[in-house]
């Protein structure tokens, strides 16, 4: 504005100089703007001169906004601000509710009080008082109250994933120490599948499989499961264990309640309360097969009490709920999952 209105001066100034006009002069129109510095704004002389909105905050600095000023103009910051804002008011909201739910039904501080009643349940006095001065010797004499708690809940039996202290037999302690050895350090006797559970072993439940109408997982045998170190490659396989190719199956049929019998049936193996005879690879083998394929149970299902063989208790592993299985060992969970059990 001030470089339009000086340009205009200069040409009309040029104007008049090289042909004076002959018209009446008229007075020069009165600009409706002042020409200023900024050294004339700043200057405490000049201040009276200028309304306050041309003025610095005397608590900033000459020329610098405020850090609160610049962040306060920041519409990504606002938006933010606004964002929190709305969090902070619904966690609010949220502990009010809470507070006054647990208020109404006595249990704010624990779900103890659903179970207890209410607090007008008082200790015989007599009891209470007996327990105070207890405690008060206990506590004169030094004599402190070791307490533990945990859970303990499992829905297998396997005894060698929880420890217990078993003093009178020192010899508990020790398998248990060397399993845990072994699992941790396997060293040399971290040997390959087919070592243990024989390419023999394999043919014969791949034709038990396909007799039963599934499709048989050789490919998977001998390209994949025999290779792998029985340890390392196969208990400790973090993708397997997400497949749930081995634990399902261990889940489904490792103790199995069975219509008409207080004590269930517990498929053949060292991890759980199977009582019978596994002395060598050998005997536990073949009671393992026949277990899986001859074995009928009395299940009590949705549609009644019906006689199951365990293999057919098994149910695929859909990919939708185990997304690391693939869409070709979704189809195969079925074998797959006996041929990992094994």
């Amino acid at each position: 504005r001030d470089m339009t209105a000086e340009l205009r001066h200069r040409v009309t100034k040029s104007d008049k100089e090289k042909s004076p006009s002959t018209t009446p002069k008229k007075m020069p129109a009165e600009p409706d703007y002042t020409r200023v510095s900024k050294q004339d704004i700043d200057d405490p002389e000049a201040a009276h001169d200028f309304p306050s909105s041309f003025h610095s905050d005397g608590r900033k600095s000459a020329g610098k906004s405020s850090t609160l000023d610049r962040l306060t103009r920041s519409y990504t910051l606002r938006r933010r601000m606004h964002k929190a804002g709305f969090v902070a008011l619904f966690l609010v909201a949220g502990l009010l509710v809470s507070a006054e739910l647990g208020r109404r039904r006595r249990n704010l501080f624990g779900g103890a009080g659903t179970y207890l009643g209410s607090s007008s349940v008082a200790p015989d006095p007599a009891v209470a008082s007996a327990a105070t001065n207890g405690l008060n010797a206990m506590a004169a004499a030094g004599r402190s109250i070791h307490v533990a708690t945990w859970n303990i809940a499992a829905i297998n039996n396997n005894p060698f994933e929880y420890w217990i202290t078993y003093k009178e037999n020192p010899q508990y302690e020790e398998l248990m120490i060397n399993v845990e050895k072994f699992l941790e350090k396997p060293g040399d006797k971290d040997i390959q599948v087919r070592e243990v559970f024989t390419p023999e072993m394999f043919k014969k439940l791949d034709a038990r499989m396909t007799q039963v109408g599934w499709q048989s997982v050789q490919s998977y045998w001998e390209n994949d499961f025999s290779k792998r170190n029985i340890i390392s490659g196969f208990m400790k396989d973090p993708l397997l264990g997400s497949k749930r190719l081995a634990s399902m199956p261990d889940r489904i049929t490792n103790t199995i309640n069975v219509e008409g019998s207080s004590e269930p049936v517990c498929r053949p193996t060292v991890i759980n309360m199977y009582g019978g005879d596994l002395d060598t690879t050998d005997m536990w083998w073949n009671e393992w097969e026949k277990f899986m394929f001859d074995t009928p149970l009395k299940i009590k299902t949705k549609e009644g009490v019906e006689d199951l063989v365990p293999y057919a208790m098994l149910k695929p592993i859909k990919q939708s709920k185990y997304p690391d299985i693939t869409e070709q060992e979704e189809k195969d969970s079925l074998p797959l999952q006996t041929l990992c059990g094994a």
